[in-house]
Formats: C-alpha cells, sequence, structure tokens
C-alpha cells in the first residue's frame, strides 16, 4: 500500500489468492473475487499503518433470503 499523494510505501499487504482490488471510497478499499468480480472483501483506511491489516467480510445483502 502506497500513499496516494507521495507515493511513499506505507506497508504490505498479503490478499487472498482469488481476490483483486477493486476500488476505494473516502474511507474503505473494495475487494473483489475472482472471477464473479464480486465484491466481497473490505479495508478500512484507517488501519493501514496501524500494523493491524485484515481484509473484512462484506455482508451478503442477500443472505437473509
Amino acid at each position: 500500500v502506497y500513499d496516494r499523494a507521495t507515493y511513499r510505501f506505507l506497508t504490505e499487504m498479503p490478499l487472498l489468492g482469488d481476490t483483486e482490488f477493486l476500488y476505494t471510497s473516502e474511507t474503505t478499499l473494495f475487494f473483489t473475487s475472482l472471477p464473479s468480480c464480486k465484491v466481497t472483501h473490505y479495508l478500512p483506511k484507517s488501519s493501514i499503518g496501524s500494523g493491524e491489516l485484515e481484509l473484512l467480510p462484506l455482508p451478503d445483502p442477500y443472505s437473509y433470503r
């Protein structure tokens, strides 16, 4: 993970084997599963640099059905 403004290296984060970075919001990085490209995990930007990087599962909005 690099700082977007200064391109300074912040930290290294291992990804799951079938995960790809998709996009970022103001506070969160979102990741998809491959090959479906469904958003499955997220990472709060506040955890970058804290030493506690962990991809968190995104709740499935259809799981209640």
